[in-house]
């Protein structure tokens, strides 16, 4: 592109390498592709596959002769893109799916969209064993790339004016994703392929709070789809979730409840435990936390939160009394870390009564009162040496009241 003083201001051209060929099967012929990488001078750039297929039997092109072979012509894009294009030599349509794909394809007239013949419609099952092929192999090269070339259900968008040869093509190639791709994909682990029904993932929410083999160990599976295979759109999940809907035999995502069965392993990390329970919280398991191990203690032990009636209360300050009467329990530090996940965690247990903020020793005799309504008592009794000082406070009067332990 020339500006006006005659200056070249843009660059049009492609710049293309060779890639090591492969084959395919399509329609039953295995057939060798040709492997080649075109780049734009804006660096996007596509991985172009190319074969010769046996001309379909019983069609024939409008007004054209066709040979022995058709040439089949599939562009993967190597970035995300949100549509793809349709060409017969030249752009003739814009497809949803991000695929740029060449064929000799009968256009209407104007040459803006596909004719509704018998040779487009038998075109396209060609095109879409290719696309399985091609795709297939992304995945094992490329995986983060390759989940964004995988269609999902258009919606209700506005379908007037468009190519019902387009439509059928990205509906086919939508049905084969779900049937077959589904089970052919997989991913190199550590060296070893796998296929997507091998492999572990979790809830979006247990993201970056689950290690890959805890993942996999709730899964019952023993490898985790690494973070290196996922994109950072999140469309992976997306594919995954529309997979299982369709009926792939893609093991479930691993659910928060399930994994709030970790918090019963001993060994886990103060900050693991508070992230976990933290996201349990968010998703409404409260009660189900009551009952675990998702406290963490000064000396590493992981508890059970206290109720409010019980003898034994969470401290996050030192509180003498509570400690010298056994009832109190220091709280790790990092329950009260001033980020997200500590802090909703130790308002949870404020709300259930579990915590003694206090460090005088007020709060220390009432949780001994109400323990003692509820029928739970110290097996030695509250004296007065510990308590006639710490638990008696002057009124506003002068005057002095006393605090007691129990009924």
């Amino acid at each position: 592109m020339l500006g006006p003083d005659g200056a070249a201001v843009r660059s049009l051209a492609l710049s293309w390498s060779e890639d090591a060929g492969t084959t395919c099967t399509v329609d039953g012929h295995e057939l060798a592709v040709q492997r080649r990488r075109a780049r734009a001078p804006d660096g996007r750039a596509w991985l172009v596959h190319s074969v010769e297929a046996p001309t379909p039997k019983d069609v024939a092109r409008v007004r054209k002769a066709s040979g022995k072979t058709v040439p089949l012509g599939l562009a993967l894009p190597l970035q995300p893109e949100d549509r793809g294009v349709i060409y017969a030599g030249l752009p003739v349509v814009e497809t949803r799916v991000p695929i740029r794909i060449n064929a000799q394809f009968d256009p209407v007239t104007s040459r803006s969209g596909l004719a509704p013949t018998r040779w487009n419609s038998a075109m396209l099952p060609l095109l879409a064993d290719l696309w399985v092929e091609v795709v297939e192999d992304l995945f094992a090269e490329t995986p983060v790339v390759a989940w964004g070339i995988v269609p999902l259900p258009a919606g209700n968008g506005d379908e007037k004016g468009r190519s019902p040869v387009v439509g059928r093509l990205e509906a086919l190639l939508l049905e084969r994703a779900r049937t077959e791709l589904c089970k052919r994909a997989a991913i190199v682990v550590d060296g070893t392929r796998l296929v997507l029904t091998e492999l572990a993932v979790e809830d979006a929410r247990l993201e970056d709070v689950l290690e890959p083999a805890e993942v996999a160990s709730l899964a019952d599976l023993t490898t985790t789809l690494p973070a290196s295979a996922r994109d950072p759109d999140g469309h992976w999940r997306l594919v995954l979730d529309d997979w299982r809907t369709a009926g792939a035999p893609l093991p479930p995502s691993v659910t928060v409840e399930t994994a709030l069965a970790l918090l019963n392993r001993p060994g886990r990390s103060p900050k693991a435990t508070i992230s976990l329970t933290a996201v349990g919280l968010d998703v409404g398991l409260a009660g189900k936390l009551a009952a675990l191990p998702c406290v963490v203690t000064a000396a590493g032990e992981h508890i059970i939160p206290p109720a409010a009636e019980s003898l034994q209360a969470l401290l996050v300050t030192t509180s003498p009394l509570a400690e010298q009467l056994g009832v109190g329990v220091r709280l790790a530090g990092e329950h009260l870390d001033p980020s997200d996940d500590p802090q909703s965690v130790l308002a949870w247990l404020r709300h259930i009564g579990a915590v003694i903020d206090s460090p005088g020793n007020e709060e220390v005799v009432r949780r001994l009162a109400a323990a003692g309504q509820a029928g739970n008592q110290l097996t030695e009794a509250l004296t007065d040496r510990a308590t006639s000082r710490p638990a008696r406070r002057r009124r506003a009067d002068g005057s002095r009241r006393t605090i007691r332990g129990g009924p």
